[in-house]
């Protein structure tokens, strides 16, 4: 009689644990598909206008872009397009992967590398870039974009795609392409509750 009831009680452990188990999987679940879809820092957009280059003067250009990160890494990347015909190379086309992004607020902060290039004498394969796209929707302004190409690494101490990171394209007019959309635009997401 006693070994019947212990093995009563070890069935009532063993249900108590299989609910407990199957109760936790299914909040685990949950709980990865909600980080899933928030605090991902997002670029993406179509976006056309004109680019300043510090030696080839000004560019028309087009770009498309859809990236994200969860914080520490980034995937995607885009296309551009500059028009140097002034210049007799015709429209240059470079590919570019995201190796960080960072949104805050309504700026976007980026590495990113070439992948391809239809012109490896103005854009070798391999070369990397620093850019900050402004997302102007809320301010009433137009987007705007700077970049540093090619870029120096994240100075010492300095995290990549930081608002540190971002200095280096502050500090750095001289050397810095400006990009001022006129059609189209980039949307910035902050993947922070709250924010756009």
């Amino acid at each position: 009689m006693r070994s019947a009831r212990l093995g009563r009680r070890d069935l009532v452990a063993v249900a108590l644990l299989t609910c407990a188990l199957v109760l936790g999987s299914f909040c685990s679940s949950a709980i990865a598909e909600e980080r899933s879809t928030l605090g991902k820092d997002k670029l993406t957009g179509t976006a056309s206008g004109v680019a300043i280059h510090p030696t080839f003067g000004s560019l028309p250009f087009t770009d498309t872009t859809d990236g994200q990160s969860d914080g520490v890494n980034a995937k995607g990347g885009g296309t551009i397009t500059f028009d140097f015909s002034q210049l007799g190379l015709g429209v240059v086309e470079l590919q570019y992967r995201y190796t960080c992004l960072t949104a805050i607020g309504n700026v976007s902060i980026h590495r990113f590398v070439v992948s391809q290039s239809s012109n490896e004498v103005v854009a070798p394969v391999g070369t990397p870039g620093l850019s900050s796209v402004v997302d102007g929707k809320n301010t009433g302004s137009p987007d705007t974009d700077q970049a540093l190409f090619p870029a120096p690494p994240p100075a010492p101490g300095v995290a990549p795609c930081s608002l540190d990171d971002r200095q280096t394209l502050l500090n750095n007019p001289s050397t810095t392409i400006a990009f001022t959309v006129t059609a189209g635009n980039w949307t910035v997401h902050d993947g922070l509750p709250g924010s756009p």
